[in-house]
């Protein structure tokens, strides 16, 4: 007997990356930028050591990365700047401009140290609004990144995918990416980690991303985990892109235990990379080295028991300057203090009494007048100096004056008429019989014709008290005042023009109170009359009587609001119960409709049906209808009367009808104005 044996052996290939690596070409900034290397190594001028930037350096520092894979292939990244040179290369042009040397700024510099580029904004403290589902935080910091801490399943890190990825454009579809993110645990227990990405949509689960991996077991020393996988359209899209994604979703741990996360990571690499943070963080930091530098000058500053003092202090003296000490700062010639800013009071004019301060471009000015001289003794000595506030116009501009005259004349005998008075004035008299005035008056008035207005504040022991703003000098017809009058008891009604106790208000317009971003107005019209926008029941918090630009409305406080009227758009709802006639050899049905509010605007009106119509006639339903069924008109017509609406009804069916008669009508329906 024969015997045939028969094996098969597969041999499959994977081509899997072997490496990556960075290579470096610093040149003149004025060279033609590399071109992408084809052999490997690159050869030239290309390094695998990054240059630091050197003081004043005008070159550029260009990178690219060339991957190597298993079967001996390769391929180049596209030539880059570098962002973090480039960013050095600005900072020290800004200190050097800033006329300093920056004594430690090299020194922060070189402390940046920047991997692969993360996609990640902010990883390194987690800014908010960046990323969500942040618990607490560990008292600990690793590889200079916050330390995130969870006892429960499903809590860690969130990076909001179109903050980091969409809105910033920075990946595509096809595009195959890497997350990472370092993790421990202080559990005696495993604890298993998986990775995963959400839509938004929903928050449903875009597909659990594992790779080969599966669940990942924590362990009590930090270690990176890694998950990859290749953008869709659907994850950039805006009704199903991702919201968030990589979250490490931990089981809960034992009671006082905790999984801990760091640092973080997204880049454009099928295989992870040691953690750094991304180029424009970096950048900050190089922004705020150069400002930290700027701050070390040392030609105009200088440091003492009594402060910090910036001025020239390369000069032989010492000329303007500023003092900033622990409680005040202070600007000076030299040593003599001319103004002092501290925490409750400010100095201005300070050891100067004749110095002027000007204002605005010269627009105004306030200087100090000394009247001691002039030897007056029975002057206050409050008056003997003064300010005085020169400009060509002045105007306030906010909630309120107040001048205070109580301590005008502190320092004078106590007499019987003792008074305090301001007073604002083109022209004043002063009662000085024994009748007690006060008097606050301004006055504009236009001397060519003779016009004016005028303000008076007037109070008096025979004749009580008013407030009056009077335009003369014109027709008594377009007179304008606003008085405010209370007379004493003693007062007569002939006198002041027969004016009684209250408040008057003349106009010969619309008095209006207009809101300030919308315009709308409340108006009261006097002479010519006007328009009133609505009244508001400030107690009740509603209208009491407003309109609209068409429509005018009621509103009780006990009720709400309503309309008075129907005008055209109103459609309301009819279900009555009337009587009517039957013509149009049976098929025609005529009733009328009572209004209970009036007509406006309306010159037609249309039916529609809701349930529809039952006739009852000699003792039958008609039409077809029934006690229980409803018989659905084919069409109506409508006419507008007084106070009613006529209806006419067309109905296919003529059942136990007879023509020219009397009918009883339930209809329901609708009425719609027009």
């Amino acid at each position: 007997m024969d015997v045939k044996a028969k094996a098969e052996i597969t041999i499959s290939r994977i081509i899997d990356i072997d490496k990556v690596t960075r290579y470096y070409l610093l040149q003149s900034s004025t060279a033609t930028a590399p071109s992408k290397p084809t052999a490997n190594p690159p050869g030239g001028n290309w390094k695998t050591t990054e240059p630091s930037y050197t003081s004043g350096s005008t070159n550029t520092l260009y990178f690219v990365d060339l991957t190597v894979m298993t079967n001996g292939s390769f391929s180049y990244s596209a030539v880059s700047k570098s962002s973090s040179y480039e960013a050095a290369k600005e900072a020290w042009n800004k200190a050097n401009n800033a006329q300093n040397t920056a004594d430690n700024a090299n020194g922060k510099i070189d402390d940046l140290q920047i991997g692969g580029r993360n996609l990640l904004l902010y990883s390194a403290n987690l800014k908010s609004g960046y990323y969500t589902n942040i618990y607490d935080t560990a008292d600990e910091t690793f590889k200079g990144c916050s330390v995130l801490k969870v006892n429960h399943a499903w809590q860690g890190i969130r990076p909001y995918f179109n903050k980091h990825i969409t809105e910033r454009n920075v990946i595509k579809a096809g595009d195959v990416l890497t997350y990472s993110v370092y993790a421990k645990t202080d559990d005696t227990k495993e604890i298993d980690i998986i990775m995963l990405n959400r839509t938004m949509d929903n928050n449903t689960g875009q597909g659990t991303i594992r790779g080969n991996q599966g669940r990942l077991k924590l362990s009590n020393d930090w270690k990176l985990y890694s998950i990859t996988f290749k953008v869709t359209e659907s994850m950039l899209s805006i009704d199903k892109g991702l919201s968030w994604f990589g979250y490490e979703s931990s089981e809960s741990t034992s009671s006082g235990k905790y999984v801990y996360f760091a640092c973080p990571k997204l880049e454009n690499s099928n295989k992870p990379t040691d953690y750094t943070p991304a180029p424009e963080d970096t950048e900050e930091k190089i922004e705020t080295a150069s400002k930290d530098a700027a701050k070390t000058a040392t030609n105009y500053l200088k440091g003492s028991e009594d402060g910090l003092v910036v001025g020239n202090m390369e000069a032989d003296t010492l000329g303007a300057n500023v003092k900033v000490g622990s409680d005040a700062m202070e600007v000076r010639n030299g040593n003599t203090v001319l103004a002092r800013y501290a925490e409750k009071k400010v100095e201005l004019g300070k050891n100067s009494a004749d110095s002027v301060i000007e204002l605005c471009g010269s627009t105004g000015k306030i200087s100090a007048i000394d009247t001691s001289a002039d030897g007056d003794p029975q002057a206050p000595t409050e008056f003997l100096k003064y300010l005085t506030f020169e400009s060509t116009y002045m105007r306030h501009q906010g909630c309120a004056i107040e001048i205070d005259a109580s301590t005008a004349f502190a320092n004078t005998p106590e007499t019987e008429d003792q008074a305090a008075f301001a007073t604002f004035f083109a022209r004043s008299g002063i009662n000085a019989d024994k009748d007690h005035t006060a008097l606050l008056e301004l006055d504009a008035t236009c001397n060519k014709d003779g016009i004016g207005s005028h303000i008076t504040a007037y109070t008096d022991e025979g004749l009580g008290g008013r407030i009056t703003l009077d335009v003369y000098g014109c027709d008594i017809n377009k007179r304008t005042s606003i008085t405010i009058f209370s007379p004493s008891e003693n007062y007569t009604p002939s006198e002041f023009l027969n004016r009684y106790t209250g408040i008057e208000i003349e106009t010969p317009d619309i008095i209006k109170c207009i809101h300030s971003s919308t315009g709308n107005a409340i108006g009261v019209g006097v002479g010519n009359g006007g328009v009133n926008r609505g009244l508001h029941d400030e107690v009740a918090g509603k209208w009491q009587l407003y309109s609209d630009e068409t429509d005018l409305y009621l509103g009780p406080p006990a009720r709400d609001t309503f309309k008075p009227y129907y005008t055209k758009g109103d459609k309301i709802p009819c279900e009555i119960s009337t009587g009517g006639y039957v013509t149009g050899g049976g098929n025609q049905v005529i009733f009328s409709v009572p209004l209970s509010k009036p007509l406006v605007g309306v010159s037609a009106a249309t039916a529609s049906t809701n349930n529809g119509f039952r006739g009852r006639q000699g003792g039958k339903y008609t039409h077809g209808s029934s006690a229980s069924a409803y018989v659905k008109p084919a069409s109506y017509s409508c006419y507008v009367r007084e106070s009613w609406i006529e209806v006419r009804m067309t109905i296919d069916k003529t059942t136990n009808v007879t023509n020219n008669d009397a009918i009883g009508i339930a209809w329901s329906g609708y009425l719609t104005f027009s």
